[in-house]
């Protein structure tokens, strides 16, 4: 069964590397005259993230980086960790590398924590630098990556990421936004919340992540775009309609089936979107306790 959740939780994780508007500009330029960059060989092609779909975070205790190429193949790094040093991807790691092309039918994800051993996925990535006073992270990744859905593997090589710019904190939430919810009888009202839409074929995926400033506690949903006013379960096969709630840094509970998102209004040219939602929250490892996740409401823009 993880394997159905795998693209919808990586979605809500690569989030926060790659929240910036989707538009192209020029590369970063770093205090210093340091230029960003985050690039690979992938099959034996070269992928190169623009700039404007490219970033990082460090919150707590994990690492993200995350890019989009202008293609719409996208990379996203995740680390279980917050400093320099080399970090093993495999099936019992919980660090993983994720690639998907958002313009395939098929998007969900290749990564290195998928197939049996080593010999379908799996890599290194070494962080090379953490620079604190400028913000910015760098490092080299290769690894294998394999989707057991259609028993495909990718290679990558080659993988720099040079001066990404990172954030360690995330923004209040904005007055004209609300994101809250009751959790295990608990009323939660994010102090941080942020919106991200997401390149996907048939269509566009909307993330909605109410968090903590310091991100050690997160409730995310993912939606098509153009959802419209209805009552929707949090399914299992697609993730099409999908809740996350990590309550702690590396614990992550996913959406049972019986759990709904109802839209209530989304205006796709204002783009603005309000609605309830209400899921059980379980451990795929069957290690934590599922926590009830009721009377949840949001009226974000996007």
């Amino acid at each position: 069964m993880k394997l159905k959740y795998v693209g919808a939780l990586l979605m809500i994780i690569s989030f926060f590397g790659c929240s910036k508007e989707m538009s192209y500009e020029t590369p970063h330029q770093i205090g210093g005259g340091d230029t960003a960059s985050f690039k690979a060989m992938i099959n034996g092609v070269q992928w190169i993230a623009v700039d404007s779909l490219s970033g990082a975070t460090i919150l707590a205790g994990l690492i993200n980086v995350t890019g989009i190429s202008s293609d719409n193949k996208l990379v996203s790094i995740t680390l279980v960790g917050s400093g320099t040093g080399t970090y093993t991807l495999n099936q019992s790691s919980a660090s993983v590398l994720s690639y998907s092309d958002l313009n395939s039918s098929n998007t969900n994800p290749f990564t290195t924590s998928q197939g049996q051993d080593t010999s379908f996925a799996g890599g290194q990535v070494t962080v090379t630098a953490i620079n604190t006073t400028k913000k910015t992270i760098s490092g080299t990744f290769q690894c294998k990556v394999y989707r057991a859905q259609d028993s495909r593997q990718e290679i990558i090589t080659q993988g720099i990421f040079n001066n990404i710019p990172y954030t360690d904190t995330l923004p209040k939430a904005s007055q004209t936004d609300t994101f809250n919810v009751t959790i295990a009888g608990t009323p939660w009202v994010a102090p941080s919340i942020s919106t991200s839409i997401t390149p996907a074929s048939p269509v566009n995926k909307l993330q909605i992540i109410g968090t903590t400033q310091d991100g050690s506690k997160l409730v995310g949903l993912i939606m098509p775009s153009n959802v419209a006013p209805g009552t929707y379960s949090t399914d299992l096969q697609q993730g099409t309609y999908s809740g996350v709630y990590i309550p702690t840094p590396g614990v992550t509970l996913l959406s049972d089936p019986s759990g709904s998102i109802t839209i209530l209004s989304n205006d796709t040219t204002g783009r603005r979107i309000r609605g309830d939602f209400q899921f059980p929250a379980f451990d795929l490892q069957g290690v934590n306790p599922t926590v009830l996740l009721t009377q949840g409401f949001f009226s974000v823009s996007y």
